[in-house]
């Protein structure tokens, strides 16, 4: 009788504690793995310090992958990461939007390029430290059945990472694992300093991977011409200046350098004309939205049409609580 082959899979070794411990229990889970780091940006300022894509973030990841038993390689892929992810960094700015860099990076690259890498390894999966659930049930699409896949929240409610993930397409959820969506962070702490992964009590990055000291105006300077215009209120008058409205995001309150005898806030970016716009709070709430970059992983939404009556769940930062009906006041514009 032929020995059934192992399943195989590739997971994404950041160098932190979170994807030590993915990979670790997939080892233990049975299947062939293989660690990868992506190199994604170099920074000058990072070449003898912490933080992603620095060489002790790669050594880390060797490190912890050398004691589980699995082999390790870096990958660059510097290219790529520039062409889909700071690119669109930069573009969103110039449009006087702010980016959300993470979300491009697990669409294009973690779950696109890494894919596809790991199909050159024979690797079944792909998988990352992220803190989330991918439940596969079966369904039906007319009469044909198949395996319809869902994204789901992660039982760590404080770690939850499915805001960032909502941009992968259905056809790649059966190939993707997220082996850390049943448990909480403190769990995985835990398996790591049982294990003596160098990584155990490694502080977490907050920051964007490719912008230094979390100063994204610095990073942007090279790219963007920055030119001063007027910082207006709604009636059009004039309460200051800025030095470049690519430096303003909407519900900014500090830094607007202006005097007032209520706090306001970024209300709108007018790039055409070099404005921004401010306002008290309560104008800046809205009752319509129009949404771009839509992913129904549920296929019926599609089949059927998206009804007017549809509930659902809105928050448009990843720390925001999620708002429901009977938030009725708000129409989704599909674009």
């Amino acid at each position: 009788m032929t020995k059934a082959r192992k399943r195989s899979v590739v997971v994404a070794m950041s160098g932190g504690v979170d994807s030590s411990v993915a990979a670790y229990l997939l080892k233990q889970q049975g299947f062939d793995v293989i660690g990868i780091s992506m190199k994604l940006y170099q920074h000058k300022e990072r070449e003898h310090s912490s933080g992603c894509c620095s060489p002790e973030d790669f050594e880390d990841a060797r490190r912890v992958a050398e004691k589980i038993g699995i082999p390790f390689y870096v990958l660059n892929l510097e290219d790529s990461f520039k062409e889909t992810v700071i690119n669109y960094f930069i573009g969103e700015y110039e449009k006087g939007r702010t980016p959300n860099p993470c979300v491009m990076c697990n669409e294009k690259i973690k779950f696109d390029v890494l894919l596809k890498k790991g199909l050159s390894f024979d690797a079944d999966y792909v998988a990352t430290g992220h803190y989330a659930k991918i439940v596969h049930s079966p369904s039906l699409r007319g009469n044909t059945p198949w395996q319809s896949s869902k994204i789901y929240k992660a039982a760590d409610s404080s770690k939850d990472q499915t805001y960032f993930l909502f941009s992968i397409q259905q056809q790649l959820l059966s190939r993707i694992l997220f082996p850390l969506g049943d448990l909480l962070k403190s769990q995985v702490r835990t398996i790591a300093l049982e294990q003596g992964f160098v990584t155990a009590l490694k502080k977490e990055s907050q920051e964007i991977c490719f912008v230094t000291d979390d100063d994204y105006k610095k990073f942007l300077k090279p790219y963007m011409k920055s030119e001063v215009g007027n910082i207006v209120d709604e009636a059009g008058q004039v309460l200051g200046y800025h030095d470049g409205y690519m430096n303003y995001t909407k519900g900014q309150r500090k830094g607007l350098k202006i005097a007032a005898k209520q706090p306001l806030y970024v209300k709108k970016i007018d790039t055409y004309n070099n404005v921004v716009e401010v306002a008290q709070r309560e104008s800046l709430s809205e009752n319509e939205f129009t949404c771009g970059s839509m992913n129904w992983l549920d296929p019926s939404l599609v089949e059927q049409g998206i009804s007017a009556d549809l509930n659902l769940s809105v928050k448009t930062r990843y720390r925001q609580r999620l708002v429901s009906d009977p938030w009725s006041s708000c129409r989704i514009l599909q674009r």
